[in-house]
């Protein structure tokens, strides 16, 4: 009796959730960033295995209760947070690829944003980056924390920036900027990983500089697709 009871509650939470989400207010936006502010500074200091719900209540100033209403959990939680940080990142990159600029210009600018973020976004990228080189991290209803859905929507974003990618690398050579060297798709997946792996080394208290490393980037990938200047 007491099982079925909890079950209606927590199908009721979800079925709230799920209508906020259809019709978030300004106020229930709100609240929701600020706890998605909190988690991120929780899982970039504690890791998510270590992190809770209650310390990402503490820390953002939501009771528990409110927390868990917004999130069922600390792992929905943080696909969150890496969901907005890879959004944002991609609006930005969106908004530069539809400027009125050269290819060449408007790539330079891509592959800039992505380095920079590294430094950004460092702290949740490389926790996200660790519990993805371990085991699968399981929910407290035995689902694992890293499950289709979220692999799905990453793809989406990486096809989005391949394509966005190849698209200016083609620009780049029809305008003669840059050399034909090969199927633009293929120069867009090389560019991808050259500047995608950087967040397994990149520590921004110990190593390269950002600007070293966004200056290295800019030399050895853009430079080695520039066209020579004619004599």
């Amino acid at each position: 009796m007491c099982l079925r009871k909890g079950t209606k509650d927590l199908s009721e939470i979800a079925g709230k959730r799920s209508r906020a989400h259809r019709g978030a207010s300004r106020k229930y936006t709100q609240r929701r960033q600020a706890i998605l502010a909190a988690a991120a500074e929780v899982f970039g200091s504690k890791g998510l295995t270590r992190a809770s719900m209650l310390d990402i209540s503490d820390r953002s100033g939501v009771d528990r209760a409110t927390v868990y209403y917004y999130f069922k959990n600390k792992h929905e939680l943080f696909r969150a947070v890496m969901s907005e940080s890879a959004q944002s990142v991609l609006d930005e990159v969106t908004e530069i690829a539809q400027k009125d600029a050269p290819g060449r210009d408007k790539l330079i600018d891509i592959l800039l944003r992505l380095t920079r973020a590294f430094a950004e976004e460092y702290p949740v990228w490389r926790v996200n980056l660790e519990e993805h080189m371990d085991e699968p991290q399981q929910d407290s209803d035995g689902a694992a924390a890293f499950g289709n859905a979220e692999a799905e929507e990453r793809e989406a974003v990486a096809v989005t920036y391949r394509a966005t990618m190849a698209q200016l690398v083609a620009d780049g050579v029809a305008s003669g900027q840059f050399r034909d060297v090969g199927d633009p798709h293929l120069i867009a997946l090389i560019l991808e990983g050259a500047v995608g792996r950087a967040t397994r080394w990149f520590d921004p208290l110990d190593g390269p500089s950002i600007d070293e490393v966004s200056n290295a980037v800019i030399e050895i990938l853009i430079g080695g697709l520039s066209a020579p200047l004619a004599s």
